[in-house]
């Protein structure tokens, strides 16, 4: 299964989970989950690369950033973590689509909660905490 059609999966599972009433549309490279409590935008990005920086700074919504669950992401959001921190609504999902699992990660609230010397053995113990897709 690729990495939209997981998520597309997975957001109809959380909706009806919850009971709560929401629409998804596909936009472009993004897919909009309208709900009662409003709007939240996710990027399906298998690679991070510096274009999702612009994706980033153009949001001034919730905005999850959906990729696979690779070392190479891990790497690109240690590197880029001064800037992802400026964004208190930002998530970062990284997914393997083949066995289901994920792990999430706001940097903004991690940066706040944890210390930045641990960072990157922090994050690498998240990401091998399901397996590599």
């Amino acid at each position: 299964m690729n990495l939209k059609d997981w998520l597309l999966n997975f957001l109809k599972s959380r909706s009806s989970f919850f009971g709560s009433d929401s629409s998804v549309e596909e936009k472009e490279d993004f897919i909009i989950l309208k709900k009662e409590s409003g709007v939240e935008f996710f990027f399906v990005k298998g690679l991070l690369d510096d274009s999702v920086r612009d994706r980033i700074a153009g949001c001034k919504d919730k905005l999850t950033v959906v990729v696979l669950n690779k070392k190479a992401n891990v790497d690109w959001l240690v590197n880029n973590w001064d800037f992802l921190i400026r964004f208190p609504r930002l998530c970062f999902m990284f997914v393997n689509p083949d066995v289901s699992e994920k792990w999430a990660i706001f940097p903004k609230t991690h940066d706040l909660i944890s210390e930045r010397n641990s960072l990157r053995k922090g994050l690498l113990s998240l990401f091998e905490s399901v397996p590599p897709a």
